[in-house]
Formats: C-alpha cells, sequence, structure tokens
C-alpha cells in the first residue's frame, strides 16, 4: 500500500472506534437514565484495588513517556464501589501529552474518601469549564489537536459519581493542567450492598 493508502486505512480504523466509543457511552448513558435510583457496590480494599486499576495502564504510560504515580494518607482503607463504573485516569492520560505527569492521590477522613486526580496535560480553557459536563460536549482545544473523542465520557463520569452519591469538582489552566476532586460518602443508602463478593 502506497503511504496514502495506509493513512486512509489508519483514518477508518480511528473512525471506527470512535464510533464504537460513542456506541458504548450511548448506551451506558442510557442505562444510568433508566437504571440510577440504586448502585450495587462491593467491598474493596482501596490501596489494592487502586494500584491493581493502574496497572492496565502502565504500558501506555511508558510508550508515551508519562510518569503515572499514586500514593495515599493511609495503609488499609475497605469502600464500597461498583468497580465496573469507575473510570477515573483515561482522560487524564488521553490529553497529557508525552513526557507529562499524571497522579492520583487517595484521602480520607471518617466519613468520606476522596480522589485527587491530577495531570500536567493540555487543560481545559475558562470559557470551556462552564460547559464540561454537557451533552456531546468537547473542548476546543482538544479537537483543535485531534485528540480523539465523541463528548459523553465526561457526562457519564459526572453521572456515575453522582449515582455513588459522590461529589466532583475541578480546577484547570489551558496549557499547564487539570485537577479533579472526587469525594465518595464511605456507605450510603442508595449503595445495593453485595458483601459476599468482598475482595481484600
Amino acid at each position: 500500500l502506497s503511504e496514502q493508502g495506509i493513512s486512509n486505512i489508519n483514518l477508518a480504523i480511528q473512525n471506527t472506534d470512535n464510533l464504537s466509543e460513542l456506541a458504548n457511552n450511548l448506551i451506558n448513558f442510557q442505562k444510568e437514565e433508566l437504571y440510577s435510583s440504586k448502585v450495587t457496590v462491593s467491598q474493596y480494599e482501596l490501596n489494592q484495588y487502586l494500584r491493581s486499576y493502574l496497572l492496565q495502564f502502565e504500558n501506555y504510560a511508558i510508550q508515551n513517556a508519562i510518569a503515572l504515580t499514586y500514593q495515599s494518607d493511609f495503609e488499609n482503607l475497605d469502600v464500597w464501589i461498583d468497580k465496573n463504573k469507575m473510570d477515573l485516569i483515561t482522560n487524564a492520560l488521553k490529553y497529557t501529552p508525552q513526557g507529562g505527569k499524571v497522579s492520583l492521590k487517595a484521602t480520607h477522613n471518617k466519613n468520606t474518601w476522596s480522589l485527587n486526580i491530577t495531570d500536567t496535560g493540555i487543560g481545559i480553557s475558562r470559557n470551556d469549564q462552564k460547559r464540561l459536563f454537557k451533552y456531546l460536549f468537547r473542548g476546543a482545544n482538544a479537537t483543535n489537536q485531534m485528540i480523539t473523542g465523541c463528548g459523553i465520557g465526561m457526562l457519564l463520569t459526572y453521572r456515575l459519581i453522582k449515582n455513588h452519591e459522590g461529589k466532583i469538582s475541578f480546577q484547570s489552566t489551558e496549557n499547564v493542567g487539570t485537577s479533579f476532586q472526587l469525594c465518595f460518602p464511605i456507605k450510603s443508602n442508595r449503595y445495593v450492598y453485595k458483601s459476599e463478593e468482598s475482595v481484600s
């Protein structure tokens, strides 16, 4: 194949992946709209869970020379979550250029546990920050840099966190980076507990 042919095939594959991501997110979004009154959760030791979660991104971080780190202020903390609905750092990695940093820090108090996710990525402009959790929204700088995305992921993440009775806030400076703060209750009346699936 010619270089143009290879480029066309790669573009077709990329567009197919984008459509697949959009379809999956739309399905997940619809599920959250219909079944959001309760969240089925299992017990996990948070340090163990987060370190295991980060392992799946290790190769990507190495290939893109991104320093991926984790720390916490505790040795052992049991929490209740639906791990299948926790997408914590995909965007941080996606929007951080080579040589950048992505860090995850876990903290806790008597009633809540929190995550701070910080990156040195492209950041979010002030105008775009107001629309970050809107349907089909994508930042202008992400679009201009041709970074793939479908504009549903952040809204879905926002809904999933809210369904866990969590809170989300962020600070961002364009071309400097972004920091998200997520806070969850240790236990909640909205949780359906599945203690038989506990993981230590």
